[in-house]
């Protein structure tokens, strides 16, 4: 895109944004290429499509914290761009957990079923998870006392 065609584009969400309707007035077209450029601008659209959502969600995972209506498609976009927008799924299921925790262990946090499936994947990806998983699946967690010491920030010793 060159310039010009962006400098219009920017002069048109300026007016629209001066006649204090914000993004009211905006085709879906130009909704899409306004969280393209910058995701959260979600939290300002009424009128928001699936499409548009997805798309603010690829450019800014946390955008998900807007969207009005979430679709399982919306919810993977959003945590496989941000594992931490987990956090705000209504309806977690396995499928999107695994995805969170892949992008990010630490999303473990916030799953709020976990399975051993959705542990392993979080420690896998970041050690540090191990703060995060429920006492039931910590003696299935495959983790040497070393690297529960690392994630912990402490020295762990075995008492037998």
């Amino acid at each position: 895109m060159n310039r010009v065609k962006v400098a219009k584009e920017l002069v048109k969400v300026a007016q629209v944004l001066v006649a204090g309707n914000r993004y009211d007035d905006m085709s879906e077209a130009e909704l899409i290429k306004a969280v393209k450029r910058d995701g959260i601008t979600l939290k300002h659209i009424k009128n928001q499509t699936e499409k548009i959502c997805l798309e603010a969600v690829k450019n800014y995972g946390m955008a998900f914290k807007y969207v009005k209506e979430q679709t399982e498609k919306i919810c993977l976009a959003a945590v496989e761009q941000n594992g931490w927008a987990l956090e705000y799924v209504k309806k977690q299921t396995e499928k999107i957990c695994l995805a969170a925790v892949k992008k990010d262990g630490d999303a473990l946090e916030f799953v709020k079923k976990q399975t051993q499936a959705i542990v392993d994947a979080a420690i896998k990806q970041n050690k540090s998870a191990w703060n995060y998983v429920k006492e039931e699946f910590k003696p299935a967690t495959e983790m040497t006392i070393e690297e529960i010491s690392k994630a912990l920030g402490y020295k762990v010793k075995v008492v037998k």
